[in-house]
């Protein structure tokens, strides 16, 4: 009698409907609700398990909630159902040095750090950098990653680039360099090919293109990184950056959201930076080369900008 109320418990889990309604049958009805909400218990973490809740609520579910919420739980990735999992692949590190130390390899390893973002520091050269990118990505492999790791890079071109070789990584002007040229197609072009030799070398996330509208030039850490002062120029010129990256099989992300391009520095140039700007005010203006970019629906992902408002919305 116990195996036949185990069994009937786990056809009850498995098909119990979405909206949480349902019938069981009446001889084991009570031990299939106990059976089941511990099952339920089991699958769901915590966190999940409150944001479940809510949603259930609003939709005004309340019979044998524990049993709906235990199949949704199941038909989520099933990367998911490990809450540590999830973290790690969230999470973006970095480390000093040219050859994989101990910590990173943990993290990688044992935590499941899903994207590694390299630096000058430690890239010498791009089959060096090929080489690195190669231990990283099997050491993931072997650490039952389900997917490769991302590997972001800063390669803006002009002053900013994290891998120099002579020999195989051409140096472009900046974002405003190719926008003095005043044609658009060029800056596909020259992200193309930039993207194309860093994916050489195993890159396949691309830290840019810098979607910052230049309105204030004194103070600014963006300088020629930025297209220039004008939303729709930066748009066109940041979309058709997204598109040589993207065509070349690199991820791109915009930034500096919501913008580097109108800051105040109130104390010292080591302070936060502030943004003075009302909402209304960056809506016109700042946030509309970012908000363009997403609209193409080729923007992998955005790059948050440490800085603060000092005005109401």
């Amino acid at each position: 009698m116990a195996s036949q109320s185990t069994s009937t418990s786990s056809q009850a889990f498995l098909h119990v409907p979405r909206d949480g309604s349902g019938s069981h049958p009446s001889s084991n009805r009570e031990s299939t609700s106990t059976s089941t909400s511990e099952k339920g218990r089991r699958y769901l973490s915590p966190l999940k398990t409150r944001y479940l809740e809510r949603y259930y609520a609003r939709q005004n579910v309340t019979a044998r909630r524990p049993l709906a919420m235990a199949q949704l739980n199941m038909e989520l990735d099933p990367l998911w159902q490990d809450l540590d999992w999830a973290i790690g692949q969230m999470l973006i590190m970095g480390w000093d040095g040219t050859e994989v130390t101990p910590q990173i390899r943990s993290l990688i390893r044992d935590h499941h750090l899903g994207t590694i973002i390299l630096t000058a520091k430690n890239l010498k050269s791009a089959q060096e950098t090929a080489k690195l990118v190669k231990e990283l990505q099997t050491i993931a492999h072997q650490a039952g990653h389900p997917k490769p790791l991302l590997i972001a890079l800063d390669q803006e071109n002009g002053g900013v680039n994290s891998l120099f070789d002579e020999d195989y990584v051409c140096q472009f002007p900046s974002a405003m360099g190719v926008a003095a040229t005043g044609r658009v197609e060029l800056a596909y072009e020259v992200s193309k090919a930039t993207a194309t030799e860093v994916g050489a070398c195993g890159i396949n996330f691309m830290l840019g293109p810098v979607l910052d509208v230049l309105s204030n030039a004194r103070y600014q850490p963006v300088g020629v990184r930025a297209t220039g002062d004008d939303p729709q120029e930066v748009s066109q010129y940041g979309i058709a950056a997204i598109n040589g990256i993207r065509d070349a099989g690199l991820a791109c992300c915009g930034k500096h959201f919501p913008s580097y391009g109108n800051l105040d520095f109130l104390g010292s140039s080591l302070d936060v930076p502030i943004i003075t700007q009302t909402l209304e005010e960056l809506s016109l203006s700042a946030l509309v080369p970012f908000r363009n970019a997403i609209a193409t629906g080729k923007l992998d992902a955005m790059f948050v900008g440490d800085v603060v408002s000092r005005t109401p919305p």
